[in-house]
């Protein structure tokens, strides 16, 4: 979406103002879909079940031992790939368009 952005932009802006105002159009949805998904793991990141029908909270449950390594992978993943995609592919943008731009 960042790269589709760009190329919208591109033909009306210089090139660097083109990757700056992609890069900051695309902010906003980047980091609140990510944010909000890292925020909602981190409960069972953290090993920590919520039974909302028992009105119990419990650390290190049996449970919590399936989940614990797929959820700490989702959410570093997503911090990841936050990074690539708000720093890296703006840099890459700049650094491998055609240098007559």
């Amino acid at each position: 979406v960042l790269i589709d952005a760009f190329n919208k932009l591109r033909p009306t802006r210089t090139l660097y103002d083109a990757v700056v105002d992609t890069a900051i159009s695309r902010l906003r949805p980047v980091m609140l879909t990510a944010v909000t998904t890292m925020i909602g793991l981190l409960p069972m990141a953290l090993k920590i079940n919520v039974d909302m029908i028992g009105r119990d909270v419990s650390y290190n449950a049996p449970s919590m031992q399936w989940w614990d390594q797929l959820s700490s992978a989702i959410v570093f993943g997503l911090g990841f790939s936050t990074i690539l995609t708000l720093i890296v592919t703006p840099c890459l943008l700049l650094l491998l368009s055609p240098k007559n731009s």
